[in-house]
């Protein structure tokens, strides 16, 4: 483990101080007079790292949105053994893989995707816990005994219900026989499309 190359990596990113306080330069005082301890507290297995800090960083549409901030000497340690791991577990990924890894971002993701026409939509795509994002209409959630059950996104049961407001309002200056045969299209396949939830 070349700790002296994760130091480089972790030195060179900077990054705000962690629950500790420490910022990189008083984090390179402090290794200096307690790198033997630590080493020896991670080689025992004894080393468990702190709690991250919580900050809010404001998005481009108004919200925030929650960032952890490990102390520095966590991130020394995280950098250090993915040096190590990377050279053992990359070579097993496939070569159209790219994103979090050594020169592979996610721009070659996007060449891969503009050479085969393909569009991403980055409102939609985002890594989260499952019961945190929609799909295809559907929202989940864990159930007794922590099984995952799905019910109808909150955003599809409202469209669902504008579209019944719109077939069966009053003023729409159509007759019954004309609403029940706009129900009688819609219904049966919004019920067949969510039979799952």
């Amino acid at each position: 483990m070349n700790i002296v190359a994760a130091w480089k990596r972790v030195n060179a990113y900077r990054g705000g101080a962690g629950v500790d306080g420490r910022s990189i330069v008083k984090t390179a005082e402090y290794l200096r007079a307690h790198w033997p301890r630590i080493r020896e507290s991670f080689l025992d297995g004894s080393c468990r790292p702190l709690p991250v800090r919580r900050v809010q960083i404001p998005q481009p549409d108004g919200g925030t949105r929650e960032l952890g901030i490990p102390m520095a000497t966590d991130r020394l340690i995280q950098q250090a053994l993915l040096q190590v791991l990377q050279r053992i577990i990359d070579p097993t990924f496939s070569e159209h893989s790219c994103a979090f890894r050594p020169g592979r971002r996610a721009h070659g993701l996007r060449k891969l995707y503009d050479r085969f026409r393909l569009k991403v939509n980055d409102g939609k795509t985002a890594v989260a816990l499952a019961s945190h994002r929609k799909f295809l209409g559907y929202a989940f959630w864990c159930g007794p005994g922590g099984t995952v059950k799905c019910r109808v996104a909150d955003k599809a049961l409202k469209t669902f219900k504008q579209r019944i407001r719109q077939f069966t309002r009053r003023s729409g200056g159509r007759n019954l026989i004309e609403i029940v045969e706009r129900l009688l299209a819609y219904m049966p396949g919004w019920k067949a499309y969510f039979q799952l939830a």
